[in-house]
């Protein structure tokens, strides 16, 4: 198994302050480097000036001036090799909302699930070596009902 030099930077955007320091604390326990801000405008301040970024999240909402879903499009263009994920709880109308590519990570998610879908995103591999070592006494496997549906697939491109 060979580890990068140092590790992943990902940028985390959420409006609500438990949510981004939960989010944090998990991934940062998972290995990846972390910045997290609380709106769009700061979102994208870190995204002009950190080249290290190899990945946003963001959640649906961030604040009544700017939603994770205006700030995604944003990143696609400004930066089209970044991984993109959002998250949601309950949007079902999310899907036709985002750019071709994007991941959705449906909340509630355990920690293990996130981590290895944005592994997946920007190691771009599905085996075991994408995804980051996690710490010692911390449960491993996504044992809790309904995991399997935490990540969605990356949204497909329209065949017409």
């Amino acid at each position: 198994m060979s580890f990068p030099s140092e590790p992943d930077a990902i940028l985390i955007a959420e409006g609500d302050a438990l949510i981004r320091m939960v989010m944090v604390d998990m991934l940062s326990d998972a290995g990846f480097t972390v910045v997290a801000v609380a709106d769009a405008a700061g979102a994208l301040a870190v995204l002009e000036t950190r080249a290290e970024i190899r990945a946003l999240i963001t959640g649906r909402t961030l604040t009544a001036l700017g939603d994770g879903i205006g700030l995604i499009q944003r990143a696609r263009v400004g930066w089209p090799g970044l991984a993109l994920l959002i998250t949601s709880g309950s949007a079902s109308d999310l899907t036709s909302q985002i750019p071709t590519g994007v991941r959705i990570v449906w909340k509630p998610f355990h920690y293990h699930v996130l981590a290895q879908v944005i592994a997946q995103e920007i190691r771009g591999s599905d085996g075991p070596s994408a995804i980051p070592l996690l710490p010692e006494g911390l449960p491993t496997s996504p044992a809790q009902p309904g995991l399997a549906a935490a990540a969605a697939p990356v949204r497909e491109p329209d065949r017409n």
